[in-house]
Order: structure tokens, then sequence, then C-alpha cells
């Protein structure tokens, strides 16, 4: 069973879970992008291999770098523009479906519910909304003339010869979709589990840094009440019995805390 981390302080995932027979099989899915018929197809092919790798490794140190592997995998060929992939195949990875609504459209051209249509972010028109910059794929699939011309009034360039669709597809977006999903199910139920950030190119989220920081840091100040608590123990050690200090006068007390103070810049340095 793998159960994911909310990318937010506190908040739960529920009816999320992934349950795997003895031969490794999964048995049952519940609730992950990869049944969702609206995500990346990038994302449904990455959570079907990355739960393989969850059964791999004899340690858990060991499992969690397999699955680093799978996400470093695709992390390479988000951050190489897909060098390596032919266009026709990029676009299966990345584009993504919605549905739209006879009311929106009108019903002269649409005669039932809907039409499902396929779409990828730009990275154009500069400072719009995402929903703005989303090209319908059908315009790639298009004669050239056509598509340039499309090209040309969907994003408003001047000109689009010889355009590659890798120069003006909006990479960081994809990115960040990515890096939501590994930080999900790899690098938060990692640090809750003391394990190193298995895909170091993707960050904790701000406030699981913070908590990190202060749990490791060297330099943690000393609360005064733990001082005492150390020397009543070591008096118990050191006597084998109970023992308790009696203060008579205020000499006493300076030098008790003085000697504290000694035993504070000890402990700091």
């Amino acid at each position: 069973m793998i159960l994911p981390a909310s990318k937010e302080e506190g908040k739960r995932i529920k009816k999320r879970y992934c349950v795997f027979n003895m031969d490794g099989s999964i048995a049952e899915l519940k609730g992950f992008e990869v049944k969702r018929n609206g995500e990346l197809q990038l994302i449904k092919i990455f959570q079907t291999s990355v739960f393989e790798a969850f059964l791999k490794g004899t340690t858990l140190e060991e499992c969690y770098n397999h699955v680093a592997t799978i996400a470093d995998y695709w992390l390479d060929m988000l951050y190489s523009h897909a060098k390596d992939i032919s266009d026709k195949e990029l676009f299966e990875l990345i584009s993504e479906r919605r549905t739209i609504l006879a009311e929106f459209l009108g019903e002269d051209v649409i005669k039932d519910k809907g039409l499902c249509y396929r779409f990828d972010i730009a990275n154009v028109p500069r400072d719009v909304p995402i929903t703005a910059r989303a090209i319908p794929l059908a315009i790639f699939q298009s004669q050239q003339s056509i598509r340039n011309h499309s090209l040309r009034k969907w994003l408003h360039l001047s000109t689009v010869d010889n355009l590659d669709i890798r120069e003006i597809l909006d990479w960081n977006y994809y990115i960040d979709r990515f890096n939501s999903c590994i930080q999900k199910i790899i690098i938060i139920p990692a640090a809750l589990q003391n394990i190193r950030n298995p895909v170091p190119r993707v960050s904790h989220p701000d406030w699981l840094h913070k908590r990190l920081v202060e749990k490791n840091s060297l330099y943690k100040q000393k609360r005064i009440t733990d001082v005492f608590n150390s020397i009543d123990k070591q008096t118990h050690i050191d006597n084998n019995e109970p023992q308790f200090i009696i203060t008579n006068d205020i000499e006493d007390i300076g030098e008790q805390t003085k000697s504290s103070i000694n035993l504070i810049k000890k402990l700091q340095q």
C-alpha cells in the first residue's frame, strides 16, 4: 500500500491508495491521476511505472532509489524539451483533454452534450492566464498554411514560419505539474520517513523544508530547563539515589547560576 501526502501542511489525502497482490500486480488503485480522464498521459505513465518500483529494493533507501530513477527519467525528458522523441509522441504525453459544453459553442455547432478536444499549453502570449494559452492540438495536425495562419492568430505572433513546437510550449508549466506529482508520491513521504530527498531537483514544500531545517539544525538553542534536567539526572546516576539541591542564601544562587551558564556555553560549542 502506498499512501501519498498532501503538499499542504497538516492536510491529509483521503481515499487515495494502491494495494498490491502478493505477485506484485496491482489489486486496487484508488484516487490517483492514472485513472483520471483529463490528466496528462505523462503523469499516468509515470504513476503506473513508479508503483512497480516501490516493490523493489531490500531497504527503504533502496526502494526510494528505484522510485527516484523513474522520476529522473521523465524529468530529463522535460528538461531536454523532449529532444529524443518525435512530435507525435510528445503530443501524446502532454496533451490534455477537455469537454466544451454545447451551451458555450452553441446548439447549431454541437448536437450532443459536448465536444471533447485536446490541447497543449504555450508560453505565449505573455502575461495572460494559462487558460488563454491553450492551443487545440488540431491546429498542429492541419495543413501547413492553415496551421501557420491559426498559430499567428492564436499566439499573437507576427511570423511562425518553420516554428518548432518545442519553442512555444510552456515547459515550466509541465515541469511544475510533474514536480507536484513527485512531491506527493515520493518527496514528502520520503521526508516523513527520515529519508533524504531521493529527487534533489524537486524541492521540499516550504513548510516541510522549514521543519527539516529546524529538526536537523546543529545550532539549535537549548532551553535552560533542559540543562537543569540534565544536572538532576547526572546527580541521580552519581549517587544512585534521588538528590535535591537546597539553597540557603543568595550567594549559593549566584554560584549555581554561574555554573549553569558555563555549562550552556560548553554545550553550544
